[in-house]
């Protein structure tokens, strides 16, 4: 007689699993996207509202550095400023073609053979050019054989302290973009975040608000800013750049200076909508790109750098616009700000360090989650541990379930393996450990057994989802593009 496949046993099983996937994959999407933007009803919502007036203006035609356009934004940028009753500082800056080149050099880390003898060949084929001093001539036939720019400075003065922190975005476009996302939503949250401490008289830090120009053209005006500012960038306790490479999802925390774990604390803490991802910055390393950061971090400079990572469709073209930007990730722009700004207004920096590492990730119950290193090798035993004591039980009591204890002991070597060579990726491996190990330890208690599972899996599917979005956003969606 053929035993039946969809016994009572199995179908509530398969329907327990179902729920279990289910549950995890859409908490652990919800994980990485933007908040709800403000309401009419919302103290913020007058910021939110200019924000979005603001994006849509300076974005209405590209703007890339050394034309009309961009000329035109930097002066709507001034006149906002200059509105609050603030004085900007503004450094401006001509530079030769052999200026820039010096300059894109410096980033790539290149002698000027060194970049020809790896670019060379294509730039050969496609544009019937010879040298990297051509190249670059060619690419930079400004009137005069030069280009303007210009970076703003606004700072707001503490009475009581020298401590500081510095918020960073471009206000630049690429040739063909509108630059809505990249990066006008981070300029104009920034004038609201600097508009809400503009009249604080008793700041508890140094705030400056940075808007730089030429990021496109491999972050010219940072680097300019840097060459004329050495011992400031290094001095500063904290910088925040705000960048974008798309113009929807939730705004990421991918990339800080090193061991910055007290950096993180602090954003987290600050209740900002950010998005803490410690695994991020190993997949950003492998990423053909560069930010103002870039330049910072090579100066001394220590902070987080933000950006979001969906739209990556939009990025860098004419569609990046203000009506194809994602109006809650605008927000999150905006909150973000203004949540850094206030926290950096009201408390101490004295904790900020750069001394600590950590490992941090998204985790809905809690929205984010930072561990200190030594914390993490803690949890790492403590899994090791459980599946050991699991393990010998199961060896005494002579009912050893190899599926399971294979499976365990794998993410076991990945635990201890991730401990001493990958950190930053070890809590994918070490909290499903623990969990996976409780349960089975709880097999004999069926009720709690299954719950206990079904807990585990959804907990897992929390910590692993968010990084398979992240690889597809940052990784297969570009080569696909």
């Amino acid at each position: 007689m053929r035993q039946k496949f969809f016994t009572k046993k199995r179908v509530t099983s398969l329907c327990l699993l179902a729920v279990t996937l289910a549950a995890g994959v859409v908490l652990g999407l919800l994980q990485v996207m933007p908040q709800a933007a403000f309401t009419p009803s919302d103290e913020e919502y007058p910021a939110y509202e200019r924000m979005l007036g603001n994006v849509r203006d300076f974005s209405s035609a590209p703007h890339p550095m050394g034309t009309e356009e961009n000329i035109a934004v930097r002066d709507m940028i001034l006149e906002e400023i200059t509105e609050m009753g603030l004085t900007p500082a503004v450094s401006s800056y001509t530079l030769s073609y052999e200026d820039i080149m010096r300059l894109q050099l410096s980033v790539y880390k290149q002698t000027e053979e060194q970049w020809w003898s790896e670019n060379g060949a294509w730039v050969e084929d496609y544009y019937n050019i010879h040298s990297a001093d051509e190249w670059w001539q060619y690419l930079y036939q400004y009137e005069g054989g030069a280009v303007a720019l210009s970076n703003i400075l606004v700072k707001l003065d503490s009475p009581s302290s020298d401590s500081s922190v510095m918020f960073v975005s471009h206000y630049d476009s690429v040739a063909d973009g509108y630059g809505a996302g990249d990066d006008m939503v981070a300029v104009c949250a920034m004038l609201e975040g600097l508009r809400s401490q503009a009249n604080n008289a008793n700041l508890s830090n140094d705030l400056y608000f940075l808007f730089t120009d030429g990021e496109e053209d491999v972050m010219l005006g940072a680097q300019c800013f840097a060459k004329d500012n050495p011992e400031f960038i290094s001095e500063l306790d904290m910088i925040v750049n705000l960048d974008a490479r798309g113009n929807s999802g939730g705004l990421l925390l991918y990339e800080t200076s090193p061991k910055a774990g007290s950096f993180v604390d602090f954003a987290v803490r600050s209740d900002a909508p950010v998005i803490p991802f410690s695994l991020a910055f190993a997949i950003y390393e492998q990423m053909d790109n560069w930010t103002d950061f870039t330049v910072f971090l090579q100066n001394g400079g220590k902070g987080i750098n933000l950006a979001v990572i969906g739209g990556y469709e939009y990025y860098h073209t004419h569609e990046d616009t203000f009506e194809n930007l994602n109006k809650d990730t605008a927000c999150d722009y905006l909150k973000a700000v203004l949540a850094l700004s206030s926290r950096a207004a009201e408390e101490s920096l004295l904790p900020l360090s750069n001394s600590d590492a950590a490992v941090s990730f998204p985790f809905l119950p809690v929205g984010a989650v930072v561990i200190s290193y030594p914390a993490a090798v803690v949890i790492s035993a403590l899994g090791v541990a459980l599946f050991a004591l699991w393990l010998e039980l199961c060896v005494w009591r002579k009912k050893v379930s190899i599926p399971a204890a294979a499976v365990l002991g794998v993410v076991s070597l990945l635990t201890i393996a991730s401990a001493i060579f990958f950190m930053a990726e070890n809590y994918l491996f070490s909290i499903p450990l623990v969990m996976f190990s409780l349960s089975f330890l709880l097999k004999k208690i069926k009720p709690a057994y299954v719950a206990a599972l079904m807990v585990s899996g959804v907990v897992s599917l929390l910590l692993w989802t968010p990084v398979v979005y992240l690889l597809w956003e940052a990784m297969v969606v570009p080569m696909l593009g």
